[in-house]
């Protein structure tokens, strides 16, 4: 792995690598605004180095989506060079092998990912969460592996129940809402990262990128409102007792002066 080509930031005296990704937009893509925000977004444990587009995709070979060796034999045929990065990852509308949201795609190399958008939207549009969680879901899920194995290798850390952690399997493809609303690290993924040589600034790193991971402050209130109904109610009505006071003593304090 090129790990010669990452760049550094000092934190604590202590050099944190930053994990060098360049992306592949395969066929048509719905979600380039998300793309373009990856791309222009600031991390000190990743960054955005270069974007390709294929355009043109091939017939589908897996019913209305695409096989990992049909996509292998694109990514070749189109001279893909990922030697200057540690991670690539290639994003796809459409279905791809076994409906899987990720796959490795080791046959092509250790560093390169197939991630498709196929249900995702419908399944965070049911939650309000931004789809762009996703596509930072998978960057974390994946720079993890580079950082510790120095390869992609998601089945090292992959547990199949759900912890609301970022490595759940998902085998009910609408936990990946879960997975990626404001996602996190179970005790056995931490023991796990910190079994490898990795420095110890990485998890809190982790952390810190968790922490964005917000839906937005209108759904926020809404999601307070059905968990709570009752305390919301109980906020409602002394918020509203008190905006009259206040409401009374400025008309008053208005009249006195005026």
């Amino acid at each position: 792995m090129a790990r010669h080509t990452a760049k550094s930031h000092k934190i604590r005296k202590v050099e944190i690598l930053v994990i060098q990704i360049q992306i592949c937009l395969l066929g048509y893509q719905r979600y380039l605004d998300k793309i373009e925000k990856l791309q222009n977004y600031s991390s000190k444990l990743f960054e955005v180095t270069n974007c390709i587009v294929i355009k043109q995709l091939p017939p589908c070979d897996h019913e209305w989506g695409y096989s990992d060796n049909c996509i292998n034999q694109l990514l070749t045929s189109s001279n893909i060079d990922n030697s200057n990065v540690e991670l690539c990852l290639c994003f796809i509308d459409n279905p791809i092998e076994y409906n899987y949201f990720t796959r490795d795609l080791s046959e092509f190399d250790s560093k390169t990912v197939l991630c498709s958008f196929y249900q995702v939207e419908t399944i965070f549009d049911e939650q309000n969460i931004d789809i762009f969680n996703y596509i930072h879901g998978i960057i974390l899920n994946e720079i993890v592996q580079i950082a510790t194995l120095h390869k992609v290798n998601e089945d090292y850390f992959l547990h199949d129940d759900t912890r609301n952690c970022l490595f759940d399997m998902c085998g009910l493809k609408k936990d990946i809402a879960i997975k990626y609303g404001v996602p996190s690290l179970c005790p056995s993924c931490i023991a796990k990262i910190e079994s490898t040589a990795v420095d110890k600034e990485f998890v809190p790193l982790l952390n810190k990128e968790f922490k964005s991971f917000k839906k937005a402050l209108f759904y926020r209130i809404i999601d307070f409102v059905k968990e709570r109904p009752i305390l919301s109610i109980i906020i409602t009505f002394l918020s509203t007792i008190i905006i009259n006071i206040l409401s009374s003593f400025l008309y008053e304090l208005l009249k006195f002066i005026l």
